[in-house]
């Protein structure tokens, strides 16, 4: 059975979320900067829930909003069977070079969700560094932007 892997925070402004976040809950950070130039910031994982995300809303019209990751063994499968039983597909799969592919979808009455494919074994993201480890559940470049439309 698939589960959550990861949960995102998508925000207008992100170090006033880790502020609020630090404060009510003690969460610490490892940041990142990804491929293209933007930052993510990881929380958690490793022994504290499932971890995730906080990063700057790639759309500024959006609300800000958590994004759940489901974790699969195959996006395109997914894909299926997300048509086939009323979802809809908000963004195909994308690949995170060297760390795995996500996609975002809608279920039928709305709801947006994302599924994250690691490309990384169980035992490399064991070996991995604290911060490798997060990037390969934290792909700053997912999409929710394209759930407005």
């Amino acid at each position: 059975m698939s589960k959550f892997v990861h949960m995102e925070l998508n925000t207008s402004d992100p170090e006033a979320a880790q502020k609020f976040y630090n404060a009510v809950f003690g969460w610490q950070y490892q940041t990142m900067t990804m491929a293209d130039g933007s930052v993510y910031v990881g929380f958690g994982g490793e022994g504290q829930g499932i971890g995730g995300g906080i990063q700057k809303s790639p759309n500024p019209n959006m609300a800000p909003s958590w994004l759940g990751y489901i974790g699969v063994d195959s996006i395109e499968d997914t894909v299926a069977k997300v048509e086939e039983n009323g979802g809809r597909v908000l963004m195909g799969k994308m690949e995170i070079e060297n760390v795995g592919s996500l996609a975002v979808f809608t279920d039928p009455q709305g709801a947006v969700f994302a599924v994250w494919q690691s490309s990384m074994t169980p035992a490399q993201t064991e070996a991995a560094p604290e911060s490798a480890a997060s990037e390969s559940a934290a792909p700053a470049e997912a999409a929710p932007a394209e759930a407005e439309a």
